[in-house]
């Protein structure tokens, strides 16, 4: 065979292989690049729908009245779907282990292709220290300044990246798995899951908080997410979006490791900022805000850890100290929008300037009923920072 022929030959195979590839990689559409083309009953087994390069996709439709943002507590937690945004277009566009560094081009990229009447922006502590910084993500989607739209997509039909997922999804679809992600964007875990039971989720999540420089092992309260967070509000005012900005639940275990960690002055002062801000833009005229804050001891966040050894016991409201479960979630979108029942707990404090040092006195004498009423809770906190190292 001649050299020329031989390239000729090789050339073909290569740009069919290629084709191949790029044909299965556009049927599954891990990340909702191709809605009109993608075969719907392998799209919907993706695992990559919570990636930055989906949630783009996902924001890029342009016709959402109402989005979620925030990271994966949100992402978990809040169903679009939930009664009490019926009538909206609503979508769940968190992002899992993001910052306000990377949330910023991420909510202008919302208010760019979107007229939103309504943003929940569901906010935590952990958005706020400079330990965590763009996702390598971010890069390789279209919230990326300037993102190349031919490798954009040349990533999204042949990589090894996309084939991977795409792979995925193929043995999703064979083994009947269940759907990982709502059509609207939210997680959904599913309790079968959790076969080592919640005790063990607990130690390892508490563990990883303890010992990750990019969550309490390391953390840097930073001024610059705090401006960046000022500069969301302000963006999505002047867009006419009305926002409501929610500090997420966590069990009363997780409020116990900030205090084990010595981070409770910081905790304090991140509130105080918090409200601050929050109270300055109310003094500007534009949409309504609101800032709700829904951590506590009770109810809800005190809900027993089931005991060493006991791996059947499904929890209600959590699957961990740090993500609550849908069912809290659609509790708190009741209070925030809905008709909640008149025989339930009230869940949920709107913060202010008037407030701000009552709630957190209640949360300092919540810590010391809790501790009291939940002595095995609380020493399964203790001794999970020792291991860490966090305490003698």
């Amino acid at each position: 065979m001649s050299f020329k022929r031989y390239n000729m030959v090789l050339g073909l195979l290569t740009a069919t292989a290629l084709g191949v590839v790029a044909s299965f990689n556009l049927a599954a559409d891990p990340y909702g690049a191709y809605r009109s083309v993608h075969w719907k009953a392998l799209a919907e087994k993706s695992n990559s729908v919570g990636t930055r390069t989906a949630r783009a996709e996902l924001l890029r439709r342009g016709d959402w009245e109402f989005i979620v943002l925030g990271s994966s507590r949100a992402q978990m937690g809040y169903a679009p779907d939930h009664p009490a945004l019926a009538g909206m277009r609503a979508c769940n566009a968190a992002i899992p282990g993001t910052n306000m560094r990377e949330l910023q081009p991420i909510v202008e990229y919302a208010l760019a292709h979107n007229k939103p009447k309504r943003m929940l922006f569901a906010i935590d502590f952990l958005l706020f220290t400079s330990g965590r910084d763009f996702n390598q993500d971010f890069a390789q989607s279209r919230f990326a300044p300037g993102r190349d739209l031919i490798s954009y997509h040349l990533d999204n039909t042949i990589s090894l990246r996309t084939t991977y997922a795409s792979v995925q999804q193929l043995i999703a679809l064979l083994r009947k798995e269940p759907t990982r992600f709502t059509p609207l964007g939210q997680t959904v875990r599913h309790t079968q899951r959790v076969s080592q039971g919640h005790r063990a989720l607990f130690e390892a999540k508490l563990y990883e908080f303890f010992t990750n420089p990019e969550s309490y092992a390391n953390f840097e309260y930073s001024q610059d997410r705090l401006d960046r967070f000022a500069e969301i509000i302000r963006a999505a005012r002047q867009a006419g979006v009305e926002m409501d900005i929610v500090i997420n639940p966590v069990h009363a275990a997780q409020l116990e490791a900030i205090e084990v960690a010595g981070l409770w002055p910081v905790f304090e002062q991140w509130l105080a900022d918090l409200v601050s801000i929050v109270d300055g833009q109310r003094n500007v005229r534009g949409p309504r805000i609101r800032l709700v804050s829904f951590l506590s001891y009770e109810p809800y966040c005190d809900e027993p850890i089931p005991p060493p050894g006991d791996t059947q016991t499904s929890m209600v409201y959590w699957w961990e100290s740090s993500h609550f479960r849908a069912e809290l979630g659609s509790i708190v979108l009741d209070e925030l929008y809905g008709s909640p029942p008149p025989d339930r707990v009230r869940f949920g404090v709107e913060l202010t300037s008037d407030n701000l040092a009552g709630y957190i006195a209640a949360l300092n004498s919540g810590n010391e009923r809790w501790s009291r009423a939940h002595p095995d809770d609380a020493a399964l906190v203790r001794q999970v920072a020792r291991r860490a190292g966090i305490i003698d």
